[in-house]
């Protein structure tokens, strides 16, 4: 893991040590990049370790600030993106289960000894 800073704890195996300019992953093209730790050396630039989940792979991106508040955007929107598919995955499956058990109440699969 690439980390900056006295707490940093790099894992043994090797990370990719490239300076790039977006957030994508230069490897696969996803655009699911995540931070693992980041520093401020200037007011306008940013050093990011990211991570993408998809190939593994872990570099070091300097960001400009606007890059670095569209990539917060983008994780942001991510962020709820995937809130949404829970809840909307939670309410199915609590649907789901809700026809089951009144099948199986209808069918006297479900007795008050049960309970």
């Amino acid at each position: 893991m690439l980390l900056f800073g006295a707490t940093a704890h790099p894992r043994p195996r090797t990370a990719t040590a490239m300076v790039l300019t977006d957030t994508s992953c230069q490897h696969c093209g996803s655009n699911l990049v995540h931070p693992l730790d980041w520093e401020n050396p200037t007011e306008d630039l940013w050093l990011l370790a990211l991570r993408c989940p998809e190939c593994e792979r872990e570099w070091v991106a300097a960001l400009s600030r606007p890059s670095v508040e569209r990539f917060i955007a983008r994780l942001h929107a991510q962020k709820r993106a995937l809130a949404s598919d829970l809840a909307r995955l939670t309410s199915h499956c609590f649907l789901e289960e809700a026809k089951r058990f009144v099948a199986a109440l209808h069918a006297g699969h479900i007795l008050p000894a049960d309970f």
